[in-house]
């Protein structure tokens, strides 16, 4: 997997969403909830080999799945396990605002996923084991399809909507050019029929500041302001999207390497 895929999988994961549940009560500190039943997604690629990310159970306290009992039935998709990754975050505690003092007792969030590779639409089936229970998830993988209809950012491309550059995959592999230092910058989405924004994120890939517009409900169009775009950076723009009919989320992602940076790549 390129560098390029595993960077926009990565991003991906922040704001995956995990679409069908089985609630399980494991202990009284804490619950698991395996993903059963079929989770819709869609590839990262129009044509050839591409790679979907699919959550296999999350849980508010440490759970184990043991790579060693999921297994991958491609089905018509021809689908391959290429990844299999645990996250967690442990919180030692927070302040207590009503009660008006420290409350130092943490909490885990925890969940696997599982990245496939695949080479077609269709149904695969991924099997996996919490304990000594097994579950059953169907993932139904689409076509990919480019969900944004336009997409402008002040200073880049000539103030022409660059949309196209995700029509073969998620992740533009042609990067925009900022050929100088721009002010007041502004990006600007619209979906296309049948899409919704669920955020909109610009990082400034030299410094690290993120600026995200976020909402979960959906809207057909967003706006981000972001301030001065530095011809000496590297930024990248991400979007989360929502089929309305489906359910399934996308994640499209783009490159803009100022003029001055040009000699880093």
């Amino acid at each position: 997997m390129n560098k390029t895929m595993k960077r926009v999988l990565t991003l991906a994961l922040a704001m995956l969403m995990l679409l069908s549940l089985t609630v399980t009560a494991f202990a009284d500190d804490g619950e698991v909830y395996p993903a059963t039943g079929t989770v819709t997604v869609y590839r990262t690629d129009k044509s050839g080999e591409s790679y979907v990310t699919v959550t296999l159970a999350s849980g508010s306290k440490n759970f184990t799945i043991k790579r060693s009992s999921v297994t991958v039935k491609p089905g018509t998709t021809g689908a391959a396990l290429v990844e299999f990754n645990k996250h967690r975050d442990i919180v030692d505690g927070e302040y207590d605002y009503g009660m008006g003092q420290w409350d130092k007792g943490g909490w885990y969030d925890c969940n696997y996923t599982a990245t496939l590779r695949v080479s077609a639409a269709g149904t695969a089936t991924v099997k996996y084991k919490i304990g000594t229970t097994s579950y059953t998830l169907k993932v139904k993988v689409l076509d990919y399809v480019n969900p944004v209809k336009t997409i402008t950012l002040t200073g880049v491309n000539s103030g022409k909507s660059f949309a196209a550059r995700t029509n073969p995959s998620t992740y533009a592999t042609k990067s925009l050019a900022l050929k100088k230092t721009t002010k007041n910058a502004v990006l600007k989405v619209t979906a296309k029929s049948g899409w919704k924004i669920n955020s909109v994120g610009i990082q400034d890939q030299t410094t690290g500041a993120v600026r995200i517009f976020a909402n979960y409900s959906g809207v057909s169009s967003a706006t981000l302001k972001w301030g001065t775009l530095n011809k000496a950076h590297i930024y990248s723009i991400e979007l989360e999207l929502v089929n309305t009919k489906n359910g399934a989320s996308m994640t499209v992602s783009y490159s803009v390497i100022g003029s001055a940076a040009e000699a880093l790549f």
